[in-house]
């Protein structure tokens, strides 16, 4: 058994209930270094309120605004991370769809509102979020904070590497995904992921 959502599969008998329930735009913000420089600049040319946004870990935390949802291949976070949000009342308070990939842990966390039994383009949480965005029915997706590059995250401390991200076998995947899934829908605001999918301007964003 299995399904295809928007060309994402997965398996089992049906997919989460939230998948074709969304439209138009969604900022993915991810945890690099530079994800606050990737807003700004966004934001120049895409007011906030003409997208919708999503978290992957920790910024999700840290995002002052309207969250809608939260992407995480690490479940046993998500309860800390949502009481330091919603302690703040960061958003009004309101609360925030989270997911996750049902292989992560033998057991399920209370704490997230859909799992994903499907197949995904790499081991990142960005690009797990990737996915669900278009299982959910966005028509394109931006990247913030997402360079897959080894400048690290935006909380490590001054100049630690993250060389894990900007491996060959991290690269061919979002090479694979770029024609197979993404189709000119993904583009992104730094790092190498900006020279493989292009970077958002008004033409691409229909303003």
């Amino acid at each position: 058994m299995g399904w295809n959502v928007n060309n994402v599969q997965g398996w089992g008998e049906k997919p989460p209930p939230c998948v074709n329930t969304q439209k138009g735009k969604l900022v993915i913000m991810g945890g690099g270094a530079c994800v606050w420089s990737d807003i700004e600049a966004l934001e120049k040319i895409l007011p906030r309120a003409k997208a919708q946004h999503a978290a992957v870990n920790d910024i999700g935390q840290y995002w002052h605004y309207e969250l809608t949802h939260w992407f995480t291949l690490h479940p046993g976070y998500m309860r800390g991370w949502r009481t330091f949000r919603y302690g703040h009342g960061y958003g009004q308070g309101r609360p925030v769809w989270t997911h996750s990939f049902r292989n992560v842990a033998s057991n399920r966390y209370p704490d997230i509102d859909f799992y994903w039994d499907m197949q995904f383009g790499s081991g990142t949480s960005t690009m797990f979020g990737i996915f669900c965005g278009f299982a959910m029915g966005y028509s394109q997706i931006i990247l913030c904070g997402a360079p897959m590059d080894n400048s690290g995250h935006f909380f490590d401390p001054p100049k630690l590497k993250c060389p894990e991200f900007e491996g060959p076998a991290e690269k061919m995947s979002w090479q694979l995904e770029k024609n197979r899934l993404f189709k000119g829908r993904v583009r992104s605001m730094s790092g190498n992921t900006a020279k493989w999918l292009g970077t958002p301007d008004k033409e691409w964003l229909g303003l």
